[in-house]
């Protein structure tokens, strides 16, 4: 909590205190509520272990739990080992586990401000981190450590190192993933460095480590599966920031929120966001003399419609084409594994223009309209700058299955690409004499998928790399189609020709 005196200046500039659908930031600790006592427990495991998985289903505030519970005491000094100060290199796996790990250490270690220095860092980290298992150790002790220094590897979302592993269709996936684990048993092992690595995870993905056995035991030695906030914890998560933002709201619109919540998978992030527009709303539309009440919250829609009316918004500001373009780079940014479980596909400015067939100031200015102050949908931050290779993503899943519009997209998308990994299979065996062309219904699914799709290479590739071969089996499989059907048309005719000549004779 703040000081009273820092509370009277919160409450003179009514700063809306909820983030939104994104994470609390570590200077937002402040306003992070309905969590209390739950760090202690992840660094106790740290401490002990040197490592702690967070473990938690989407929407449960693993990574708020890291950035406004355990940093902060981190930061304070906590681990007696004679060294109180930390530095944190934060980092996911993406679609670039390896380069990302390697691009966030050099911005931990060589400053955020140089560039230039930072891309030629990561280059030289790259090569260290793919030379060994003993990569992470080499690449820390190239800068070394201050003696009074700990060092804390922070992977968030470590769900998409397995979607990495599934979906990308570099041969090598499968091994990166490999070692990329690999490095992270090898770092919690060794014993000359200060270095201690947290994972957040989602839980429905626990069964994907079984495979990597050091990492089971990892897991299984030090883990913290963060439990389904009650009740009273909604409560707190919906007073306490609301009290440090120096507002206040009725008791009635705090029971009607606990009420509907129900057990909704989604309920902590669609409660912040709501909660955010609830209070604008009430800034721009009521007195803030008053306590927040039921006029606001009906205004933004309530709980079940706040998050989809807040995107359309979005969405209704952008003109036709923009539409277009902005359906695809949502299209990108997300996917439906063979499981139905939805998941982030970050993706980088460039790759949103290729496959959108735009520039990329396009893509920039769109995404502004989805990032901008008081909208989360988008990440990075309003605050980063926006360059060809930001990788942009959705700021969490839950708006995946909220947003109306997104969720009929995820079904095409998921739809669209199951057609063309089929086409792609067949074309393969076909090129290698195992199988026929395709023929009716098949033909004509793939024809309309074709013409409604209208795919491209750089959507293609990010499925399987074998586009042209797979165009190109189609369109042999259609001119067969029309080549078979002009000949039954013309046999047609022949026989009716004979069948006249005959009735004649």
């Amino acid at each position: 909590m703040l000081p009273l005196t820092d509370q009277g200046a919160v409450a003179t500039k009514l700063i809306n205190p909820f983030p939104g659908l994104r994470p609390f930031h570590t200077n937002e600790a402040h306003l992070f509520f309905g969590r209390e006592g739950q760090s202690e427990e992840v660094l106790a495991n740290l401490s002990r272990n040197k490592f702690a998985a967070i473990l938690g289903a989407s929407g449960t505030g693993k990574s708020s739990l890291i950035y406004c519970g355990l940093l902060p005491i981190l930061y304070g000094g906590f681990l007696h080992n004679g060294r109180s100060k930390w530095k944190v290199i934060i980092t996911r796996p993406g679609s670039s586990p390896i380069n990302n790990l390697a691009r966030s250490v050099a911005e931990t270690f060589g400053g955020k401000d140089n560039e230039e220095k930072i891309e030629t860092d990561a280059l030289i980290n790259r090569a260290l981190l793919k030379r060994s298992a003993s990569g992470i150790s080499n690449v820390i002790n190239q800068y070394g450590i201050d003696s009074r220094e700990n060092v804390l590897l922070l992977i968030d979302q470590f769900e998409e190192l397995f979607r990495f592993q599934y979906t990308n269709p570099d041969a090598d996936a499968v091994n990166q993933v490999d070692h990329f684990i690999n490095m992270i048993s090898s770092i919690v092992k060794q014993s000359e460095l200060p270095v201690y690595v947290v994972i957040t995870m989602r839980s429905d993905f626990i069964g994907e480590c079984s495979p990597f056995q050091e990492l089971t035991r990892l897991i299984n030695d030090s883990h913290y599966l963060i439990p389904r906030m009650v009740r009273e914890d909604f409560q707190k998560a919906i007073t306490g920031p609301i009290a440090v933002g120096g507002g206040k709201i009725t008791d009635q619109l705090v029971q009607l929120l606990l009420n509907e919540m129900g057990n909704n998978p989604d309920e902590l992030p669609i409660l912040q966001h709501t909660l955010m527009r609830t209070w604008d709303y009430w800034i721009n539309n009521g007195d803030p003399a008053t306590p927040i009440g039921l006029n606001e919250y009906e205004a933004i829609g309530r709980l079940e419609r706040a998050l989809s009316n807040h995107a359309n918004e979005a969405y209704d500001e952008l003109n036709f084409e923009q539409k277009h373009i902005c359906e695809l780079i949502f299209k990108s940014l997300t996917e439906k594994g063979a499981d139905n479980r939805g998941i982030r596909r970050p993706t980088s400015v460039s790759e949103l223009a290729g496959i959108a067939e735009t520039n990329k100031e396009e893509v920039i200015k769109i995404v502004e309209i989805f990032r901008k102050k008081g909208r989360t949908f988008l990440t990075p931050p309003p605050s980063v700058a926006l360059q060809s290779d930001s990788m942009i993503d959705i700021s969490h899943e839950s708006l995946m299955r909220v947003w109306d519009k997104l969720k009929s997209w995820v079904e095409e998308e998921s739809s669209a690409v199951k057609m063309y990994l089929r086409l792609a299979e067949s074309g393969e065996l076909f090129s290698h004499g195992n199988t026929g062309l395709w023929g009716p219904p098949d033909l004509q699914l793939a024809i309309s998928w074709r013409e409604k799709q209208k795919p491209n290479l750089a959507w293609a590739v990010r499925h399987n790399p074998a586009f042209e071969r797979t165009m190109v089996y189609l369109k042999t499989s259609e001119e067969e189609y029309i080549a078979e059907e002009e000949n039954k048309l013309r046999l047609q005719k022949r026989a009716l020709r004979r069948s006249r000549i005959v009735a004649v004779i």
